[in-house]
């Protein structure tokens, strides 16, 4: 016959048991949140194309940051390039519905989110799969995408655009008819936006115009070497242009002119664009 000495021991070590035993449960969720903080989002499985309810749902993994200091597109694909490396397929774009073709180029703002373009429609791109997550509408012909170093998001086109990226809406920096837009447009860490447009007769090298973000002034700095320049990047402190004719040159952001023209890919660059993570 147990004492009542012996019977409150016994109490306690069950009790401590049970303790140990709630404690335990919960040291798998070390972020302390609960099953209201995931997103209802169900991500697609790139290799099956089958919704994936087991994949990554935080909004943040539809759009990872870049980590390469230069990206380079054609019309279907994201390309990382480093110019002391070699140039890398990242993926097909895509979304949920399926390919996404047209992109017409891309852009990275100063927290690493690749945004991209198309003549219809906004995204914000995975620097990992491709995916392109819709984001905006927008009424304007875009082939150039790019960010100011402020944060402020720019597009080229017929004209050169300030755009809010939440509803698509713009203001206009530099009117139409001035310059016929060759392909891309980049922002610097000088604050400046560098614009390639094409020169004045078929067959004439491109030219290098050179607009501030704040009152839409442009200067040109001369003819970019080269004509069909659709991409525009930036890696230690050059300044690079990507043409239809799958090469990349460097061009002097000063004076114009073209570099070291050598063959990069298989096919023709449709954009490009710096990483301003990477500055």
């Amino acid at each position: 016959m147990r004492t009542p000495s012996t019977l409150a021991l016994l109490l306690f070590a069950m009790m401590t048991a049970c303790s140990d035993y709630q404690l335990d449960a919960h040291k798998g969720d070390e972020s302390g949140g609960t099953d209201d903080d995931v997103d209802d989002e169900v991500v697609v499985d790139t290799d099956t194309g089958e919704d994936d309810p087991g994949g990554d749902t935080d909004d943040d993994a539809v759009v990872e940051t870049a980590e390469a200091p230069t990206y380079v597109n054609t019309s279907d694909a994201l390309y990382a390039w480093d110019p002391d490396g070699e140039l890398e397929l990242i993926a097909g774009f895509w979304s949920p519905d399926g390919a996404v073709q047209d992109i017409t180029d891309i852009a990275i703002d100063g927290d690493g989110y690749i945004y991209g373009c198309s003549n219809s429609t906004l995204y914000r791109i995975h620097a990992e799969t491709g995916q392109a997550l819709g984001l905006a509408s927008i009424d304007l012909y875009l082939a150039g995408l790019t960010f100011v170093s402020d944060g402020r998001l720019v597009g080229a086109g017929d004209g050169v655009y300030l755009i809010d990226p939440t509803d698509g809406s713009f203001e206009i920096l530099v009117e139409e008819g001035l310059y016929t837009t060759s392909g891309d447009i980049v922002g610097l860490p000088d604050g400046l936006l560098y614009w390639t447009v094409w020169g004045e007769e078929d067959g004439d090298p491109d030219r290098l115009i050179v607009i501030d973000p704040d009152t839409g002034r442009t200067v040109d700095r001369g003819d970019a070497g080269v004509e069909r320049i659709f991409g525009l990047g930036y890696a230690d402190d050059v300044l690079y242009g990507f043409t239809d004719a799958a090469t990349v040159v460097r061009i002097d952001p000063d004076f114009g002119g073209a570099t070291q023209e050598r063959p990069l890919g298989a096919g023709g660059w449709w954009g490009a664009t710096t990483n301003p993570v990477r500055w």
